[in-house]
């Protein structure tokens, strides 16, 4: 399995891990703040609330499917990246 920071770097073509997530986000629904905060208004721009952001996360992913509702949230984010970040 890759790494999940590879795998966020060769998805969003970022140089860094942050600066890919950064572009990724604010051109997936979000649009401002931290990290973190984009990191949740992504996840609730794809209509999934309540909870931490690692809680959205879990929703998300799980609502998409195998392989990405099962295992840790680690594996399933490093799938998800790998597969190019599907929001489908």
């Amino acid at each position: 399995m890759a790494n999940l920071n590879d795998a966020i770097l060769a998805t969003t073509g970022g140089s860094t891990v942050n600066g890919g997530l950064r572009s990724f986000y604010l051109s997936n629904g979000a649009t401002s703040g931290t990290i973190g905060d984009l990191e949740r208004q992504f996840l609730l721009a794809r209509g999934v609330s309540g909870g931490t952001n690692q809680d959205l996360w879990l929703k998300f992913l799980t609502g998409l499917g195998a392989p990405y509702n099962d295992g840790s949230l680690t594996d399933r984010l490093t799938l998800w990246w790998a597969a190019g970040a599907p929001l489908t």
